[in-house]
């Protein structure tokens, strides 16, 4: 955004073309908004399957998230102090993170597992391959289990450069923080509010479209639970 702004016209800068325009809007939209609503709805999903992770991620909410600030965003030193609702996330970046690869072209010529790479080769890396290594992540790594993250990525050099949800090094994405924090709010108000179960007519087939997506969509049976309170 402040490439495009520093780039409009008149402001004595190198404007960019209509089509590097058109480039910089879509990866807006893609990085800013696909890859956050793919991550909530896997998320929904995983804790509506998991009811016990639902409601112990719930009671960390309610625990932490004032009474008084309900209908407002947690505020965000509390937001630091979900550790489940985190675990939660992550878990969820693990299995069924937004982006199924990435590709990368190489800066010069290398070796890799004793394969010769030249410079300028394009080399793609399987996400979702990675994410369920067994060698990494252990015998379980096809089961959803976010305690394997009660000690956070960065204790972990091994996990931290294993979880790839938000690339790694310096062409990380500059957003990841942001888009964790968005994520968080949004999945901390849904649960002071609301308990979700999956629909009997939800068809589990996750599937690539421009990120990782239900192909059939997410049907959830919501209730409210403010309502049953004072009912």
């Amino acid at each position: 955004m402040l490439q495009l702004q520093a780039c409009r016209s008149g402001s004595g800068a190198e404007t960019l073309s209509t089509q590097e325009m058109i480039g910089e809007c879509r990866t807006l939209f893609v990085a800013g908004y696909e890859t956050s609503a793919s991550v909530i709805t896997w998320a929904m999903f995983l804790l509506a399957s998991y009811p016990r992770w639902q409601e112990m991620v719930r009671e960390e909410v309610v625990r932490e998230y004032p009474a008084c600030c309900r209908h407002q965003p947690p505020p965000f030193d509390t937001l630091g102090k979900l550790k489940l609702l985190d675990m939660l996330l992550l878990e969820t970046l693990r299995l069924y993170g937004p982006i199924t690869f990435l590709q990368r072209k190489t800066g010069w010529d290398t070796v890799l597992a004793s394969m010769k790479v030249p410079k300028g080769t394009m080399m793609s890396i399987p996400l979702l391959m990675l994410h369920r290594d067994k060698e990494v992540w252990g015998p379980d790594a096809d089961e959803f289990n976010p305690m394997r993250f009660q000690n956070g990525v960065s204790v972990d050099t091994k996990l931290s450069r294993s979880l790839l949800a938000f690339s790694y090094g310096p062409r990380v994405c500059a957003g990841q923080n942001f888009a964790m924090v968005e994520v968080q709010i949004v999945i901390a108000t849904i649960l002071r509010s609301f308990s979700f179960s999956l629909s009997p007519t939800y068809v589990h087939k996750p599937s690539n479209f421009v990120t990782l997506l239900p192909r059939y969509g997410l049907p959830l049976v919501v209730r409210n639970l403010q309502q049953l309170t004072t009912g």
